[in-house]
């Protein structure tokens, strides 16, 4: 469902015309859009589709910094980020647990249609696993039995440990099992009645303590499948609409991970640069370019000058927004933090917004 901001930014024309074409089944072309504006884009574009969306961006930390903010506005559900692995598939070392969740996370997710599917160039490069691993989840109230899930544990490469301290860990006492998930920001703890689960906990790896209490838990694998064989990751988008931002660096960004990954270019595993390239073109329905020369962007948007370190510093920035007439819009996650915000400032006038509405 669109909000009134996406609806806003659908009716510019460069992104109206887009949106009509790929509602049409047709390629949308090229979008001529600010780097700042790309999640808003790529967020309003996928609510008004309904279908997964896929933005292949040229790296990996410009990968990382966009799922973020599409998060913000999606919401974390929502939004997978597919990283690079950074090794060879086989090899001695293996890739860090966190880094196998996020792709595996994010692979299910290209045939979701509420999903927005982050990725950079490079990591279209590196193989993936011919069988995707599902996420093993436990919820309150559930019946399991203890050894089939330390077993599923163990086959997707979680560690046995004493304590866990790091992502892809578990460790059991008793009826208490803890988990520190590979995709997850704090480990956490099943209890069990028997074989009923009577508790799910997020807790603190420092101290042992509850954070939170969960309704359900979920756990990602943590390692690939020893016997997996290979497939590439463009092999798996078919079904998803894909977006190519800023495609003009996708070829450089594709030749520097065929170096990283000699080792299995020269066993004729990997794609020529040039060719991945080539086909993620024809894959593409829209590609959002930053604006050159002459170019008028769909809409204007720029980044933030600074993060502001305090609420005098963020004043001083809305100050000189209105006074260069530029109507502006702050938003909360909570009507706490926004009533609380709002008593404190003192140079600007503030009006309230209710949800749904927008001038």
């Amino acid at each position: 469902m669109t909000t009134p901001l996406d609806r806003l930014l659908l009716a510019t024309p460069g992104l109206r015309r887009a949106a009509d074409a790929l509602d049409a089944g047709e390629a949308a072309g090229e979008v001529a859009l600010a780097r700042a504006a790309w999640p808003w884009a790529l967020v309003a574009l996928r609510r008004r589709l309904s279908r997964p969306m896929v933005a292949v961006v040229p790296g990996d930390e410009e990968a990382r910094d966009l799922a973020r903010d599409a998060e913000a506005l999606l919401g974390r559900a929502a939004v997978g980020l597919w990283p690079t692995i950074g090794v060879p598939m086989g090899g001695a070392v293996g890739p860090a647990p966190h880094l196998v969740g996020q792709r595996a996370r994010a692979r299910e997710g290209v045939s979701r249609n509420d999903r927005l599917i982050i990725v950079s160039a490079a990591a279209l490069a590196e193989p993936v696993p011919d069988v995707a691993d599902r996420p093993l989840a436990v919820e309150v109230g559930q019946q399991v039995r203890l050894d089939a899930l330390l077993d599923e544990l163990a086959a997707v490469g979680y560690e046995r440990t004493q304590q866990v301290e790091e992502r892809g860990e578990f460790a059991l006492r008793g009826g208490i099992l803890d988990v520190y998930p590979s995709t997850g920001d704090l480990p956490v703890r099943v209890e069990l009645f028997g074989d009923e689960v009577e508790s799910v906990r997020a807790f603190s790896p420092f101290t042992q303590r509850t954070v939170r209490p969960l309704s359900r838990a979920v756990a990602w694998p943590a390692r690939d499948r020893e016997d997996a064989q290979v497939r590439w990751p463009l092999d798996v988008m078919d079904d998803a609409l894909v977006a190519r931002l800023a495609p003009s660096e996708h070829e450089r960004a594709l030749a520097e991970a065929a170096e990283r990954l000699e080792d299995e270019a020269a066993a004729g595993e990997f794609a020529p640069p040039a060719e991945l390239a080539e086909r993620l073109a024809r894959s593409s329905v829209i590609d959002l370019a930053p604006p050159m020369g002459e170019t008028e962007p769909a809409f204007d948007a720029v980044e933030a000058r600074f993060a502001t370190r305090g609420m005098g510093e963020a004043e001083a920035e809305l100050v000189r927004l209105a006074r260069n007439r530029r109507r502006t819009i702050v938003w909360f996650e909570r009507r706490g933090d926004m009533e609380r915000t709002r008593a404190r400032l003192e140079r600007v006038s503030v009006a309230v917004i209710e949800p749904g509405q927008l001038p």
